[in-house]
């Protein structure tokens, strides 16, 4: 008996030990206060804010914030990591950067923060995240190329792409630059409002630079937008044509109709200049007049640009059918791109093309607005890129 007592207890212990073990592996200590990433800034001057009509003739430079994983240094040649493109929303304030985070918008000063905790916990693995100025004067690009706004579109997917890609030391510190995996499998976009509209857009016409692609409420079909015409008027206080046609961008900020509508046409439908007031001065036409109706010829080169309409292209459909793509919506946006998103999922259904989505409504007495709560939302983002990005190692 005392054998089999003995046996007995030497498996309990085996058992304990093993237990012991395994809970130690599969619960990883994270400290308090993980190791920090840093955040690395530069300017880059664009050819693409150069031209004949670019408003950005005179100062084509934007600056470009990229947070580096813990321990990555500078100085040392070292190993290389994948890198994630985070793409600004319309109204294209750096706020999307780290530094000048806004506590009812982004909240991205704590961007860096979260990524930090998740490579910490192992939840994530190391990653450059890139977040470039989208500003224009009318607020933000929607990723086209536009003889106004400039070559946004080949900005992003060519010269920022290659400019990460091959940075010399001189850009940033002493050191061997951005050690990125220059490769697809190693790269994804991702974007907030115009932001993921930009990011699926330059999925849909380079389908060799990413791996996945991501929209949180974006503009992806521009079904309703003409709902919006009326919220433009009333609060920039326009009840006459000729207000209309004199309109400025006075007090543009505080409009975010205006700053849409504005934005939008600067991409879609530049126009020659007409005037030194008003739209003719802005050289921007709109798709719509002062009572609401469709102006065909504008409207056109508005659809021409509509994703929504894409999808109907065999090219653009196969290339997101090979793609890895997730959505996030909320249950409310002023700009109404929630609903534009659950569209263009739903006709990617009906292909038959495959995607994750989501739909956020978390706070209690409070719309799941995306601006309020998309520093919520960022961690789920980072997460489904990361297991798409192929490390140095050859591991999603």
């Amino acid at each position: 008996m005392k054998s089999v007592y003995r046996i007995i207890g030497i498996s309990l212990l085996v058992i304990i030990i093993l237990s012991v073990g395994c809970v130690k592996r599969d619960n990883p200590v994270v400290p308090e206060t993980p190791p920090a990433g840093q955040v690395a800034w530069f300017t880059h001057q664009y050819d693409g804010l150069t031209g004949a009509n670019s408003v950005w003739n005179r100062y084509p430079a934007r600056r470009v914030a990229v947070y580096t994983p813990p321990g990555y240094d500078f100085e040392k040649i070292g190993p290389r990591y994948p890198t994630l493109y985070l793409l600004p929303g319309f109204d294209g304030e750096p706020s999307f950067s780290f530094e000048y985070g806004n506590e009812t918008y982004y909240l991205a000063a704590s961007i860096a923060k979260v990524a930090d905790r998740l490579i910490a916990s192992g939840e994530i693995k190391p990653l450059f995240i890139v977040m470039p100025d989208a500003s224009i004067p009318y607020g933000g690009s929607f990723y086209a190329n536009s003889t106004l706004a400039g070559k946004w579109e080949d900005m992003m997917s060519v010269e920022l792409v290659h400019k990460i890609d091959t940075l010399t030391t001189t850009d940033t510190r002493p050191g061997s630059g951005f050690r990125t995996l220059a490769a697809k499998e190693s790269r994804a976009i991702g974007g907030h409002s115009s932001g993921g509209y930009g990011a699926i857009r330059i999925a849909m016409t380079n389908d060799s630079l990413f791996n996945s692609v991501s929209a949180i409420d974006a503009p992806l079909a521009l079904t309703g937008i003409q709902e919006l015409f009326g919220p433009y008027l009333n609060e920039s206080g326009i009840t006459t044509e000729e207000q209309y046609q004199a309109a400025d961008t006075t007090g543009f900020r505080a409009k975010p109709y205006k700053v849409l509508f504005y934005s939008m046409a600067a991409t879609y439908s530049p126009a020659p200049k007409t005037n030194d007031t008003g739209l003719g001065s802005l050289r921007i036409s709109l798709p719509f007049d002062f009572h609401g109706n469709v102006v065909d010829s504008v409207w056109d080169k508005w659809l021409a640009n509509d994703l929504y309409g894409w999808l109907d292209n065999a090219t653009y459909k196969s290339v997101l059918t090979n793609q890895n793509l997730y959505f996030e919506t909320s249950d409310h946006d002023v700009n109404m791109f929630n609903q534009q998103t659950r569209l263009f999922e739903q006709k990617l259904t009906s292909l038959g093309i495959n995607y994750q989505s989501a739909t956020f409504s978390i706070y209690a007495g409070a719309n799941a607005q995306s601006r309020t709560f998309l520093y919520d939302r960022l961690e789920y983002i980072l997460k489904f890129h990361a297991k798409h990005l192929r490390d140095r190692d050859g591991k999603y």
